[in-house]
C-alpha cells in the first residue's frame, strides 16, 4: 500500500474508532476503576416482575452490544498501532505479507488465510 492509502485507512479507522466510542457510551458507563461497565435502565420497582424482566433483558442486550464494540475497537486500536509502525499487512502469526485483496475486503485482517484457516 501507498503512505496516501495507508493514511486513508488510518483516518477512516478514526473516524470508526469515534463512532464505536459514542455508541459505547450509549449503552454503557466507565467505572471508578476506570473501566467501562453497562448501562442499566430502572424500570420501576424491584418487586414488580414485570420491570425486572425488562431491566434483566436491557442489561443483557446492552452487555452484549458493549463486547461487540469493545472488540472491534480493540481491532481497529491494534490496525492503527500496525499502521503507525509500519507493520500493516503482516500476519501477526508467520509475519508473512497477507494479500492485498484480503486487507481490501477486510482491513483489519491479523492473520494471513492460511494462519486464519489453522485457528479455526
Amino acid at each position: 500500500m501507498t503512505t496516501e492509502e495507508l493514511n486513508k485507512l488510518y483516518e477512516s479507522l478514526d473516524a470508526e474508532r469515534k463512532l464505536i466510542e459514542s455508541q459505547l457510551s450509549e449503552v454503557s458507563t466507565k467505572d471508578p476503576d476506570g473501566g467501562i461497565q453497562p448501562k442499566r435502565v430502572d424500570y420501576g420497582e424491584p418487586d414488580d416482575e414485570d420491570s425486572y424482566a425488562h431491566e434483566v433483558t436491557d442489561l443483557d442486550l446492552n452487555l452484549a452490544q458493549e463486547q461487540r464494540l469493545k472488540e472491534r475497537l480493540e481491532e481497529i486500536k491494534k490496525t492503527q498501532e500496525k499502521i503507525k509502525a509500519g507493520k500493516y499487512g503482516q500476519c501477526d502469526l508467520c509475519a508473512q505479507e497477507i494479500h492485498p485483496e484480503r486487507l481490501k475486503a477486510m482491513p483489519i485482517a491479523a492473520l494471513c488465510i492460511s494462519c486464519a484457516r489453522k485457528t479455526k
